[in-house]
């Protein structure tokens, strides 16, 4: 199982990309702490349920904990071959009157509230992100239970890579980010092809 893409930034340093990048399933602990700068510990949550679409793709490790828009980075990926991009995170906050529900399926993202993807585009699809119906990712910490979003990404250049720059739009600090990259170009709405 070779990963489709590492952090762009980590390219020169493949060992410690390696660690970021895994083999997305069920019990995969996918969050760094915050007090290691999304760099060291891994922390002790994991992912209880995602879909069977989304098994054994690329997972992309990160903190934990997002700080607040004006601080926060955006995500620079190398992804190899043609692939669909998929995220998650919890959003609004536990805390907040918005993720309060009861039951039913996770809250939605507002357009202002879309991640923006620059580079790698599918021509047509301006980098919108759509709602992936029916599935979300549940998370071991406070039985937190995600919306999935996903991006078609064009096709690799002549290297055989496609360079994207993914920047969450939360309007303030967020947790549990889930990236996963699933071989092939997913164009309907839901996890078909």
């Amino acid at each position: 199982w070779p990963p489709i893409a590492e952090l762009d930034s980590a390219r020169r340093q493949r060992a410690f990309d390696e660690f970021r990048t895994v083999k997305a399933h069920r019990g995969t602990r996918a969050w760094f702490g915050e007090e290691d700068g999304g760099g060291g510990k891994l922390l002790d949550h994991y992912i209880v349920d995602l879909p069977d679409f989304l098994q054994d793709e690329t997972l992309i490790r990160l903190p934990w904990s997002m700080p607040d828009k004006p601080q926060r980075r955006s995500i620079r990926l190398a992804v190899r071959g043609t692939a669909t991009l998929y995220v998650a995170a919890q959003w609004p906050p536990l805390d907040s009157a918005e993720a309060f529900r009861g039951q039913g399926p996770p809250p939605g993202w507002t357009d202002e509230e879309m991640p923006r993807l620059r580079g790698g585009i599918v021509k047509g699809e301006a980098g919108q992100f759509q709602r992936v119906e029916g599935f979300s990712v549940l998370v071991s910490e406070k039985k937190m239970e995600f919306p999935i979003y996903r991006a078609a990404l064009e096709d690799p250049d002549s290297s055989g890579w496609t360079k994207v720059k993914l920047s969450f739009q939360f309007g303030g600090p967020f947790v549990a980010p889930v990236i996963i990259l699933r071989r092939g170009k997913g164009l309907t709405a839901g996890g078909g092809w």
